[in-house]
């Protein structure tokens, strides 16, 4: 009998049997199990193509705002790619356990909606497939160059900061019920995005009575168009024939309606002109809204907040709540004394607060050129054969993080002698042709890196990261801001300086509809992920 066999080989079988995925109790193959095994398994399953220590992982990934799902989210364990989540945020798959632990990876981007990356990583232990046991460990979600000056962060150089949340994800794991081992997984995404359409305020002037307004006056109206293009509220006439015509509402549609409903005390050529009060933007998108879909929307302010909020702030938490039920919020800043720009997500923490807002700015010139990023002072070597202390190692790996050639954990081991290991594999990839995979205290690499990370301290960073906002560009599409945003406005009586604030409810508009959107519904109008295009396989 196999049993027979495989009991006299003893402690080697019991090897060969862990390596192809059957479990060994007491250091031994269990001769009933590998029976079973073989029997349901047929020889061309046994091979090169056989999953060791198999175990089946489910995974739902939501927004940690609202548990929404999230599609096109691509997910990896141990660096192998497992698949990518569907429209309910799902993915299941199979992945090898042999040393009863897992490292699972996924990532969130889509680039051409300028979502910056998000990588979530959560460390599996435990993992015994006859107790049914499995134990979810250290958490993490990163985003590299998070703030914005303004635009989109792309160019090759520095961002203004990283966003990092670790936490112990204990209650990310559980087992599934019935009699087959299951891990379940929940991938708890910072990132919360509505896909809301982008509206420049310098790209043309627009004229009532003969008075044409462009540039800073139009920031509210051009935010007002977005909101209304997300609902999908059209200009809505009807002729005297009982014609209707229905067309995408544009921002002076908003202005028409606004001055049309405005008491004459209004003027077209000062402040506030129709479309900058509140109560009558809000009033003219409540006639446009009822005359698109009667009786299908609410208008009002936003949540409570007084004159002068931070972020992160409870405001700024409440219009969070808001976009998780898949609401954007037009709202005032003092990006400068007054600027309007309109809420479509943002960045949420393990503990449930928002340290950045996510909007699109119509205007998108606040135009920082400050970096948090000091010098890169090295004590020892590092790399091939270096020093490798442990600060010095984790520097370098940050450094590499923003300049792009290291994909992994901060603070991760280097093995010095492995010309393949990734912190050594993104010096050389740094250095260039003929790079060493090493660098020296005072030496030319670390200049080079000091040079780079120095980028963002230059008054041509702006222009450097392309990020300044022309009149046909969109650089203040998907914007990340928060409190530590550099701004144009200051007020000392207010506690301003030159930083990012919100105004509060009374400077807000809400168009909501009356019934609530569904969880799916919510879903479908999150930006998804777009998983970067693979390599090509060898010889293609």
């Amino acid at each position: 009998m196999l049993g027979d066999l495989l009991g006299s080989l003893g402690q080697t079988t019991g090897n060969a049997a862990r390596r192809i995925g059957i479990p060994v109790p007491g250091g031994r193959a269990d001769n009933s199990r590998l029976e079973q095994w073989l029997a349901q398994t047929s020889n061309t399953e046994v091979g090169a193509d056989v999953t060791p220590c198999p175990v089946t992982l489910v995974v739902t990934t939501e927004t940690r705002a609202g548990a929404v799902p999230v599609k096109g989210v691509t997910v990896s364990v141990d660096g192998t790619r497992l698949g990518v989540t569907t429209e309910k945020g799902e993915l299941r798959g199979t992945a090898s356990a042999c040393n009863g632990a897992l490292r699972l990876k996924a990532v969130y981007e889509n680039s051409d909606r300028r979502v910056k990356r998000e990588e979530f990583t959560l460390e599996i232990t435990g993992i015994d497939a006859q107790a049914k046991r499995a134990t979810g460990g250290a958490a993490r979600n990163f985003i590299s160059k998070v703030q914005d000056v303004f635009g989109s962060g792309e160019g090759g150089f520095p961002g203004d900061k990283d966003f990092t949340d670790s936490y112990a994800g204990s209650d990310l794991v559980t087992v599934g019920p019935g009699g087959i081992f299951e891990i379940h997984v929940r991938v708890k995404l910072a990132t919360l995005s509505l896909t809301v359409p982008y509206r420049n305020q310098n790209d043309r002037s627009d004229s009532i009575n003969g008075v044409a307004s462009s540039g800073s006056i139009l920031c509210m109206p051009s935010s007002a168009e977005m909101q209304a293009r997300y609902w999908n509220i059209q200009k809505t006439e009807t002729d005297k024939a009982g014609k209707v015509t229905r067309t995408a509402m544009d921002r002076l549609d908003i202005m028409q309606r606004s001055y049309a409903r405005a008491p004459k005390t209004f003027s077209l050529s000062a402040f506030p002109r129709p479309w900058q009060d509140w109560g009558n933007l809000r009033g003219a998108m409540k006639d446009l809204a009822d005359a698109s879909n009667p009786s299908s929307f609410t208008v009002g302010n936003g949540p409570a907040g007084a004159d002068v909020e931070t972020i992160p702030g409870p405001y700024a938490d409440a219009l969070t709540e808001l976009a998780a039920r898949g609401v954007p919020a037009v709202t005032s800043t003092y990006a400068t004394d007054g600027h309007v720009m309109i809420v479509i997500g943002a960045v949420v923490k393990h503990d449930g607060h928002s340290e950045w807002l996510i909007l699109n700015d119509p205007n998108g010139t606040l135009a920082s050129t400050d970096s948090i990023y000091g010098t890169l002072k090295l004590t020892g070597s590092v790399g091939l054969n270096g020093a490798n202390a442990a600060a010095d190692v984790r520097a370098v790996q940050e450094v590499l993080i923003r300049t792009g050639e290291y994909t992994g954990a901060p603070g991760a081991a280097i093995n010095s002698a492995d010309p393949n290991d990734p912190t050594i594999a993104a010096i050389r990839k740094f250095q260039g042709k003929n790079g060493d995979g090493v660098i020296s205290p005072g030496g030319g690499t670390e200049a080079r890196m000091n040079a780079r990370v120095g980028e963002g301290a230059r008054p041509t960073y702006s222009a450097a990261e392309n990020e300044r906002n022309g009149p046909t560009g969109d650089r203040g599409r998907h914007v990340y801001y928060n409190g530590d945003t550099s701004g144009a406005y200051s007020n000392t009586a207010k506690k301003i300086v030159n930083k990012f604030r919100l105004k509060g409810q009374a400077w807000t508009s809400v168009v909501e509809p009356v019934t609530a959107l569904t969880k799916e519904q919510i879903a479908q109008r999150l930006d998804p992920g777009v998983p970067r295009a693979e390599p090509p396989a060898s010889g293609q």
